[in-house]
């Protein structure tokens, strides 16, 4: 009885280590699912809309504060205690609130009142007493 070799075809992928040395892997190929050009759009229209859906979902829910423990939080958001304070609020609506229009004059005021905070605190950071100066 003689044992003949048996050949079948393999594909490999070669990877050039160096110009002297050329390494050979074996690789393995799978035939292709055969899916007409529709079927393909289609998935590809569903993944999309699925992912636009849950886009969607995550930016209508950015503006809401989560209590929950995941998450970063520095000790200061934890002293302050804001998430609780906050949990379930759309901080959108907050921001409006914050981003009012002055009326006439009170620009003036707020640019006066933000001089004397920024003069108080470059003060108590060089050691000097405040009733001194005001």
């Amino acid at each position: 009885m003689t044992i003949a070799p048996i050949w079948s075809e393999q594909k490999l992928q070669s990877l050039q280590v160096s110009k002297e040395l050329i390494k050979y892997f074996p690789v393995r190929t799978t035939a292709p699912v055969a899916q007409s050009v529709t079927e393909r759009q289609e998935v590809i229209k569903a993944t999309l809309k699925t992912v636009k859906d849950q886009n969607h979902q995550r930016h209508l829910q950015r503006h809401y504060i989560q209590n929950s423990e995941d998450g970063k939080d520095t000790p200061w958001i934890q002293y302050t205690g804001w998430k609780r304070r906050f949990e379930g609020c759309n901080m959108e609506d907050w921001v409006k609130l914050i981003d009012l229009e002055l009326g006439l004059g009170e620009e003036e005021i707020y640019a006066s009142l933000h001089k004397k905070v920024v003069q108080m605190l470059e003060l108590s950071y060089a050691g000097n007493s405040l009733s001194d100066s005001i």
